[in-house]
């Protein structure tokens, strides 16, 4: 993970599950963090829900990745489909 200051963060993550299109599970062994994330269609748009456990402590609070990330996808998106 790059931040937005720049600072790269390496990681490794194993999927456990992907069901296609509703559903990815991964762990990212190094940690000990076991994330779900799960899709659900809501209107026109789509509903990502994130579940973690195994997260430790000095992970607590996690958001502000998941909120860059999300921004990338975002702008990924739009330059790809004209938006």
């Amino acid at each position: 993970m790059v931040a937005l200051d720049g600072a790269e963060y390496p990681n490794r993550g194993e999927y456990v599950e992907v069901d296609k299109p509703g559903r990815i599970v991964f762990t990212e062994p190094d940690t000990g963090i076991t994330a779900t994330i799960t899709f659900a269609e809501v209107g026109d748009k789509t509903e990502v829900t994130i579940h973690q456990v195994s997260v430790p402590e000095r992970f607590l609070g996690p958001e502000a990745g998941f909120a860059a990330m999300f921004d990338k996808l975002e702008a990924l998106l739009d330059q790809r489909t004209g938006g």
